[in-house]
């Protein structure tokens, strides 16, 4: 076997086992299995009937035109409205009961093909989109440096699993419904087919024969030409994703540019990505093109193939019109079903491209987390200790150590140090968020709060946002309105179930004192600020440190900062050092020094 025949091998091989990966838990599901197998034993029985009626309807086809050529009118609407029989004695439906059944089977199909795909969309985008969010792997996608294998998110959820569930149920089907109507009309057209001689020797079934070749024939050359689809396919669906993100961040970011006026270089940057999706897609087009060539011209050619084989017999008076007419249809049957994979090969391919990007993204969610050489022990001893602890940037340069503290509940502790020295990277580090760490850490297993600079607002009711992550129903209407009051958004009350975007409904300080409120019904044990009031101005930070040191008394804080935060002097305050520098003696561990 060639190297080219070896490698297309392992590649249909890799592709039938991902599709099969693909499958398998949904049809082993047990809330899915049991109307999984019944929809798809449906589809198949539907698709064993039509074909039976395909085959019973060229026999009807028979029948009609043998009765007009001999002007048999009492046979002819027999066979259109009754029924009528073959030379050989069989009994065939009248076409309009053939085409009564065939209507509500092929609807029938359609429904439960839908139903199908339906089904397993949802169960995997339920499994998917549950194995993106397990272990925090939606941020350790963004954080690899290499996401290539993980681009876009989004698309492989939203776009590529419809689509790879679409393409897979009505290909196979497609496939199935094929195979029957290979085998029913083989019988067939055989029948009708007469012996060729070849090289002295008569070979019969000569029509089976030569719409195998010609099948053979076309398949090859649409392979040779349609090959280069599925690399490109594949580029398209991530440089379409890249172009449409490009237009998500003018939304999401639109009052930036406007203040930076910054119109013509993200059109530049659309048009840029824009270019790529074009310049990839106008490839598929050409190769298209010339695929459609090969696929119409065969398909157009096979119309009048077997008719052409037929008509010397026709003519020669050896058959008559209507077993001509169904020589012609029982070979266009036979020759479609060899030539499967010519009229299906574009959206094989689209498939494959569809099928590759949806099983890579998955094993890249499977994949264990990046390794850590932090050293994490969770107990139930009130105190954070850090250890020698060292941060990295994600290209593994260094970024600061080794720190070491220790702070009990109660403590409050400012962590300081030069903008880019890694103040927000330690946070990172000591919620698990930062794999690119070494060192020991020693955590409470307490109730545990961190809040970054920017807070993250969920998309629904006020009364969901301020209750998040906890469910909406967690606190009355009266403790919520009172904490709104408590954190001066008095505004805001009477508005609990409210539904918005309220990260652009608030402004940036809106949205950290609506931050401190939750901490305020949440009461943690621990809570970790990241800039947290970053947007407030000096008596709205007053009000945050009135507010912790009325409600956390007992809990501890650690607070990242460009300035102090606290009022009464902190128990510790932390000097991590300049940017890309490890600290020297300036960081203390004794309680009530400040640096």
């Amino acid at each position: 076997m060639s190297r080219f025949a070896a490698k297309k091998g392992a590649n249909i091989k890799n592709f039938l086992l991902n599709v099969y990966r693909l499958a398998k838990p949904f049809f082993a599901d047990k809330d899915e299995r049991t109307v999984a197998w019944a929809m798809l034993v449906a589809i198949l029985g539907i698709n064993v009937l039509t074909v039976g009626i395909a085959v019973l309807v060229s026999y009807s086809y028979n029948l009609i035109f043998t009765a007009l050529s001999n002007h048999n009118g009492p046979a002819f609407f027999s066979a259109v409205f009754l029924y009528g029989r073959t030379a050989s004695g069989r009994l065939v439906p009248g076409y309009c009961e053939l085409v009564g059944l065939f209507v509500p089977a092929a609807m029938y199909g359609i429904y439960l093909k839908g139903m199908l795909e339906l089904r397993w969309r949802r169960w995997l985008t339920r499994d998917t989109t549950a194995r993106w969010l397990a272990h925090r792997n939606y941020l350790r996608l963004v954080q690899s440096p290499d996401g290539s294998a993980s681009d876009n998110p989004d698309q492989r959820i939203q776009e590529d699993i419809p689509a790879v569930t679409h393409h897979a149920v009505i290909l196979t089907a497609g496939f199935f419904s094929n195979l029957l109507s290979l085998v029913s009309f083989v019988g067939v057209l055989w029948s009708l087919s007469g012996s060729m001689a070849l090289f002295g020797i008569a070979i019969p079934g000569s029509l089976v024969w030569i719409a195998l070749a010609y099948a053979i024939t076309g398949t090859w050359v649409t392979h040779l030409v349609g090959r280069p689809l599925s690399p490109l396919n594949f580029e398209q669906q991530r440089r379409e994703a890249d172009f449409r993100f490009s237009l998500v961040r003018v939304r999401e970011h639109a009052e930036g540019i406007a203040f930076h006026q910054g119109e013509s270089q993200e059109a530049r940057i659309i048009d840029d990505r824009f270019h790529l999706a074009f310049r990839n897609y106008e490839r598929i087009v050409n190769r298209k093109k010339i695929l459609t060539g090969v696929t119409a011209g065969y398909s157009q050619i096979s119309v009048v193939f077997g008719m052409l084989i037929a008509a010397p017999a026709y003519f020669a008076g050896s058959i008559t019109l209507g077993a001509f007419q169904q020589i012609g249809g029982a070979f266009g049957e036979v020759q479609s079903a060899f030539s499967w994979l010519v009229t299906n090969y574009a959206d094989l391919a689209q498939w494959h491209a569809e099928v590759e990007r949806l099983v890579l993204f998955r094993d890249t969610l499977n994949a264990p987390p990046q390794n850590s050489s932090l050293i994490l022990h969770t107990g139930g001893e009130d105190r954070l200790i850090v250890d020698a602890l060292r941060l990295r940037r994600p290209d593994g340069q260094s970024l600061a150590g080794p720190i070491s503290f220790g702070a009990a509940r109660g403590d409050r502790i400012d962590i300081v140090g030069r903008s880019g020295a890694g103040k927000s990277t330690m946070l990172r580090a000591l919620a698990g968020l930062w794999p690119q760490a070494s060192g020991e850490l020693t955590v409470p297993n307490e109730r545990v709060a961190f809040l970054p600079q920017r807070p993250y607002l969920p998309l629904g009711s006020l009364r969901m946002v301020l209750a998040y992550p906890a469910d909406a129903d967690t606190y009355s209407s009266d403790q919520l309105d009172a904490v709104l009051r408590d954190v001066d958004l008095s505004t805001l009350v009477g508005a609990l179930d409210d539904a918005s975007d309220w990260s652009k409904r608030l402004s940036p300080g809106e949205q950290q004192r609506l931050a401190i409120a939750r901490v305020l019904l949440a009461r943690p044990d621990w809570l970790f600020l990241d800039e947290a009031t970053a947007s407030l101005d000096r008596n709205g930070e007053a009000l945050v440190d009135r507010l912790l040191s009325t409600h956390l008394v007992n809990a501890g804080i650690v607070s990242v900062s460009h300035r102090d935060f606290f009022a009464a002097p902190a128990s510790q305050t932390i000097d991590i050092g300049e940017a890309g520098q490890p600290p020297d003696e300036r960081t203390r561990l004794s309680e009530g020094t400040r640096v």
